[in-house]
């Protein structure tokens, strides 16, 4: 049950990522693994801009992940549509979508953030970072613990204690759990 929690403040917090930055294009950094002739890993890091929702897009696409959350799931639909329109997220579309369950949750998301922004924190000497400087590390934590839970997810579905294991199912699960130990270490955790 823990798990499905997670899973929805994640899939939430990617529908806010959207409608609140999905337009902005920032600056991200990847990974690029080089092996040589002798098989020797290298990585390399790789600067390049991309709008925080195509690479949200991509990052979900490629693993074919879908939300559990229907809600969400609508949602995200809805906004991938409008990209394949006019390259742009149209929020008061969403504000004002003729289904209201869309539009009263599209409305909650801004709102709450709405609740951040009037808190005057520069009056009080508290002094916050600009949205857009941490976005790209917020966009790839975000998706990297939608992919851990979801690995998770898969792993112990595979896993039964009463279980014989055929070496092909051994396999997967040592990939997935490889694939885990990569996910915790680009989110700086410890396995």
């Amino acid at each position: 049950h823990q798990k499905i929690d997670q899973l929805s403040i994640l899939e939430k917090e990617v529908i806010r990522l959207l409608l609140l930055y999905g337009n902005e294009n920032v600056e991200f950094i990847e990974d690029v693994i080089n092996e040589d002739e002798d098989g020797n890993e290298t990585i390399t890091l790789r600067k390049y801009t991309n709008k925080v929702s195509a690479e949200i897009y991509l990052h979900l696409h490629d693993d074919e992940i879908e939300f559990t959350n229907p809600i969400f799931q609508e949602i995200y639909n809805i906004i991938i549509h409008q990209l394949n329109q006019s390259e742009n997220i149209e929020i008061d579309k969403l504000v004002n979508h003729e289904n209201s369950t869309i539009s009263k949750e599209v409305t909650s998301i801004l709102m709450d953030e709405e609740k951040y922004n009037l808190s005057e924190w520069e009056r009080r000497n508290i002094f916050v970072k600009e949205t857009v400087e941490v976005l790209p590390k917020a966009v790839n934590d975000t998706v990297y613990n939608l992919r851990r839970i979801l690995i998770d997810q898969l792993i112990n579905k595979l896993l039964d204690a009463d279980k014989n294991y055929t070496n092909d199912e051994k396999e997967e699960i040592v990939n997935y759990n490889a694939l885990r130990i990569r996910l915790f270490e680009k989110l700086n955790r410890v396995v």
